[in-house]
């Protein structure tokens, strides 16, 4: 009986052995994971703060990334390998900038800031007479939804407004003495872009050929006399502002 015991025993015993050298010598294999302070970053200010721009990230001239700058303009690509990338802005109503290339080094932060140039729209014209003769000191009005803004013509003829309103549709509306009052109106402009025109005056027709006289609609000659406090004022100071009421004072009788 106790022979079988020890049998027994010396059996297990070689069991457990023979299971153990079964085992695989080699160590166990180690997951790689990322350095991450061997990545880099490209990060910057893209002015105006107020642009809304969205900053591209570029690889051998493929989009990999984008992101957009905060409320002051700032921006941030991180966790970048090492490598040669191209850094373009595009904002609305601002000139796109073109990628430019740049290099991110091991472990270290490139600032790469930008300024982006407004796109202008601009309504610009030249005012003539009948007789094709430029017309000075015309006060032209352009209106929109978003407003209004008025000059007068230099002395070409010619006015410009830079700005001016884009993608709505505008009114232009030009006086000028002894000329009919002219508005135009002007389909909407694309940002950026110019539109150029030229207004053809019509004379006021003659209702009193037989003496001078003022009629109904005509436009008052502009003059400057002083008030009651001895300040120059002239009649065009009130154009389009409000009614102008004239009181000469003839003495005392």
């Amino acid at each position: 009986m106790n022979q079988n015991r020890w049998i027994f025993i010396l059996f297990a015993i070689l069991t457990h052995s023979l299971i153990i050298g079964c085992g695989s010598d080699e160590e166990p294999e180690e997951i790689s994971t990322p350095d991450i302070t061997s990545l880099g970053r490209i990060s910057g200010i893209v002015s105006p703060a107020n642009a809304s721009a969205e900053i591209q990230l570029l690889k051998n001239g493929q989009l990999i990334a984008t992101t957009k700058a905060d409320t002051n303009g700032n921006y941030v690509f991180a966790n970048l390998e090492p490598d040669t990338y191209e850094v373009g802005v595009v904002a609305f109503s601002f000139k796109p900038l073109l990628p430019e290339k740049v290099t991110v080094i091991d472990g270290q932060t490139l600032t790469k800031n930008f300024t982006l140039e407004q796109l202008v729209t601009t309504l610009k014209g030249i005012v003539v007479s009948p007789d094709r003769i430029p017309i000075q000191n015309a006060i032209v009005t352009v209106e929109s939804p978003k407003g209004q803004k008025t000059q007068k013509t230099n002395d070409l003829g010619i006015f410009s407004f830079d700005g001016v309103w884009a993608d709505v549709e505008l009114s232009v509306t030009v006086e000028a003495e002894g000329m009919e009052v002219q508005t135009v109106d002007v389909e909407a402009i694309k940002v950026g872009e110019t539109v150029k025109l030229q207004l053809d005056m019509v004379a006021l027709p003659d209702d009193n050929p037989d003496g001078p006289g003022s009629q109904v609609g005509n436009i008052a000659p502009n003059f400057t006399l002083p008030d009651i406090n001895a300040n120059l004022v002239s009649l065009s100071d009130y154009r389009g502002k409000s009614l102008v009421l004239l009181n000469f004072n003839r003495g005392q009788l």
